[in-house]
């Protein structure tokens, strides 16, 4: 299994917050639990997305961020919110981003 890739989060992370002129905040947009369970959703929605070569990568990735936003029951605005929120405050992603390692390492061993 392939180790767990942050370059999409980063990456998602920065354009979102390029293009964002939202107020942030200075408590969490939501549940830290619920933060980490959103991003890991979103890195296996963007991976699983370049795994099928046939279908256009960005159609797909919509597609898995829909329901990734159904499933955990947020809208885009709110994503945005927390995707601005973890770029204005570096010291609290990185905090989550070991939490979603360990999480993570937890899955695999289940």
């Amino acid at each position: 299994m392939r180790i767990f890739n942050f370059t999409f989060l980063i990456v998602l992370l920065l354009c979102i917050g390029c293009s964002s002129k939202a107020k942030v905040s200075e408590e969490l947009p939501m549940s830290e639990e619920k933060i980490i369970d959103v991003l890991i959703d979103m890195h296996y929605a963007g991976e699983a997305s370049r795994i099928t070569r046939n279908i256009n990568h960005d159609s797909l990735l919509s597609v898995y961020t829909k329901q990734v936003l159904e499933i955990h029951k947020i809208d885009s605005v709110q994503l945005e919110s927390l995707m601005t929120y973890l770029e204005s405050n570096l010291e609290t992603f990185y905090s989550i981003e070991q939490k979603i390692h360990l999480k993570i390492k937890e899955l695999k061993e289940d």
